[in-house]
């Protein structure tokens, strides 16, 4: 949260990290196999984390 504020806790943070990581998670798993691979050739080490995930 870039120190911008002051009242979030380190607990807050990590929530929100643990949020929008699955959030992620669901949004590549949403992807038509067309769309998984153009996104590995752009951004090959999301595409890498996608197969993970998505046991490709």
């Amino acid at each position: 949260m870039g120190e911008v504020y002051e009242h979030v806790t380190p607990p807050m943070e990590k929530k929100v990290r643990e949020v929008m990581e699955e959030r992620w998670r669901q949004s590549l798993q949403a992807l038509r196999p067309g769309e998984c691979e153009r996104f590995v050739e752009t951004v090959p080490r999301g595409g890498g984390y996608y197969r993970v995930r998505g046991g490709e």
